[in-house]
C-alpha cells in the first residue's frame, strides 16, 4: 500500500510538466462544455438531464480512453520499462497507479455534474443506484483504456490513434442525442453505461439486467487480459 501511495505521488509530480494542459482538458473545456449545455436547454429538465449523463461518460471516455491509454502506452515503451526495472514496485502497481491518478483528476468533473443533477431532477433519482453506475462505468472505460494502451505499444502511433477512437466512441454512442434501439447500440457498450445512468435518475424505463450483464463481463474478460499482460512483462535489468 505504501509503494501504491508513493507511485500515485510519483504520477502527480510528473503532472506538473503538463499542469496546463490538464488544467484546460480536464477542467476549463468540459466545465464550460457542461454550462453551455445548460444555457442551451432553457431550463428543459428532461433535456438537461440527458445531456448531463452524456457528458459524465463522455468525460470519462476522455479521461479513461485516451489520456489513460496513451499513459499505459508510454509505460510500455522500453526507455520508461528500463527506468521502472529500477524501482523496488510491481508493475501491477504502477499500472494501478495511473488507473488512481486518472481517476481522481476526472472526479471533480463528475462530481460537479451529479450537483448539477440533483439540484435539477425530480424525487425519481436513486442515488445509491447513480453511484454504483458511475463506478460501473468508470471501471469499465479505464479497463478499456488499459487495454488499448497494451495494444498501442508505441506511444508516438497511440498519440494520434487514440484521440481519434475517443471521437468516434463519441460519435457512435447516444450521449448527446437520441437514438432507437438496434443491434448496433446493443453492442457498444458505452451505449449501456449512459443507459444504465439515465435509467437510475428516471430518463429510461427499459430492461436494463442485460446491460448489467454485459458491462460486467466485459470488465471480467478486460482484467483478464490485463492481468496476463502485466504478469509477462519481463524487465531484464530488474534488482528487486
Amino acid at each position: 500500500m505504501n509503494r501504491l501511495f508513493h507511485a500515485i505521488l510519483f504520477e502527480f509530480r510528473a503532472f506538473r510538466v503538463f499542469k496546463i494542459q490538464i488544467l484546460i482538458s480536464l477542467f476549463i473545456m468540459p466545465l464550460s462544455y457542461m454550462l453551455i449545455i445548460l444555457l442551451n436547454t432553457s431550463g428543459n429538465q428532461q433535456e438537461s438531464l440527458y445531456l448531463l449523463t452524456g457528458f459524465v461518460v463522455a468525460s470519462l471516455i476522455g479521461t479513461y480512453v485516451s489520456l489513460l491509454g496513451l499513459r499505459v502506452s508510454n509505460l510500455m515503451m522500453p526507455e520508461v520499462l528500463e527506468m521502472y526495472a529500477a524501482f523496488p514496485i510491481k508493475m501491477r502497481t504502477v499500472a494501478l497507479s495511473y488507473l488512481i491518478t486518472y481517476s481522481l483528476y476526472v472526479l471533480p468533473q463528475i462530481i460537479v455534474a451529479s450537483i448539477i443533477i440533483a439540484v435539477i431532477s425530480s424525487s425519481s433519482i436513486v442515488w445509491g443506484l447513480f453511484v454504483f453506475n458511475v463506478i460501473l462505468t468508470m471501471i469499465t472505460l479505464s479497463g478499456f483504456g488499459v487495454f488499448l494502451g497494451f495494444v498501442f505499444k508505441n506511444y508516438f502511433v497511440a498519440q494520434g490513434v487514440l484521440p481519434l477512437l475517443s471521437w468516434i466512441f463519441l460519435f457512435i454512442t447516444p450521449l448527446y442525442y437520441q437514438a432507437k434501439s438496434s443491434i448496433f447500440f446493443s453492442i457498444n457498450p458505452l451505449n449501456s453505461c449512459v443507459k444504465l445512468l439515465r435509467h437510475s435518475i428516471g430518463l429510461y424505463e427499459g430492461v436494463i439486467i442485460w446491460d448489467y450483464v454485459y458491462l460486467i463481463g466485459l470488465i471480467i474478460i478486460l482484467s483478464f487480459f490485463v492481468n496476463r499482460k502485466l504478469l509477462r512483462l519481463y524487465l531484464l535489468e530488474k534488482r528487486f
